[in-house]
């Protein structure tokens, strides 16, 4: 994705604990774009938390499944746009119904927020255990992040 912003930052979230708490990176798009730091978020619906990022935007009244053309314009226009995970990982797109009957965290809730669709240059992602939280970095770092930042909430561990 071609941005007018040299910086922007990607959020994205591998699904919540057992907690099943709201969408945090989510609402942390909104806060970072209203602090004006333009935000390209990618995510999905919700598979083993009680709402992913379409379902919270969808409810707001934004389209996710807008076109390419059309998130770039909300980058560029407003500093942010939600990038539907589906459209651009095709071959993830095959297994979504699996994942979706299994109803338990796998790898791909791992794959997904470290893909960053739109080629941001930083990257906030929060992951569902605290053993999760270097090895996503690391991984970030690997992938040529220019910063990253990888969290997780206490209260969502077993």
């Amino acid at each position: 994705m071609k941005s007018r912003h040299k910086n922007f930052i990607d959020t994205a979230g591998t699904g919540s604990g057992q907690t099943k708490t709201f969408n945090v990176s989510t609402a942390a798009a909104f806060v970072i774009a209203g602090a004006g730091l333009a935000v390209a978020k990618h995510g999905n619906r919700a598979v083993t938390s009680k709402t992913g990022s379409a379902d919270v935007l969808e409810k707001l009244g934004v389209k996710v499944s807008a076109a390419p053309e059309v998130e770039q314009i909300c980058l560029n226009g407003a500093g942010i746009c939600f990038m539907f995970a589906p459209k651009f990982h095709p071959s993830l797109r095959r297994v979504g119904d699996i994942r979706r009957n299994l109803g338990v965290r796998t790898s791909l809730n791992l794959l997904g927020p470290l893909s960053n669709p739109a080629k941001a240059p930083k990257q906030i992602i929060g992951v569902w255990h605290k053993s999760l939280v270097e090895p996503m970095a690391e991984a970030l770092a690997l992938l040529g992040a220019e910063r990253a930042w990888v969290f997780h909430g206490g209260d969502g561990e077993k």
